[in-house]
């Protein structure tokens, strides 16, 4: 029997997740939300990467990590367009690779609002 060091342990590959969707259902912002990527085991999932820029800038903005499906981002311009993409870590804190972008055009001026925030959070800090 061969030691416990020398055993090759196989490790999943990494899938990316498929475009994230958006509504623009607020006067804060869009709710980007997100599915687990395709063929990977949903618990090795401990959180979402989410980023966006605008389409004619090259500066990624972080959206903090959550494990949450969704997230509100705020503070956009309006009549313009963004890209979003989201990324799943795994357990060990390991990135796989990014989705496509998914497009978001703006066009009425986005009420200036709180930064980033869950869904649930932005619910608590409207209901008090």
């Amino acid at each position: 029997m061969k030691p416990l060091c020398c055993i090759l342990r196989r490790v999943a590959k990494p899938w990316k997740p498929d475009p994230p969707s958006y509504t623009v259902d607020n006067p804060y912002g869009v709710t980007v939300s997100y599915e687990p990527p395709a063929n990977v085991d949903d618990s090795r999932v401990v959180k979402y990467r989410v980023k966006y820029r605008k389409l004619e800038l090259g500066e990624w903005q972080a959206v903090p990590e959550t494990i949450n499906m969704s997230r509100i981002i705020t503070n956009l311009d309006g009549n313009s367009t963004y890209v979003i993409r989201v990324a799943a870590k795994y357990d060990g804190e390991q990135l796989g690779p990014e989705s496509e972008s998914a497009r978001l055009t703006t066009t009425e001026p986005i009420v200036p609002g709180m930064c980033c925030t869950s869904v649930f959070e932005a619910l608590k800090l409207y209901l008090g």
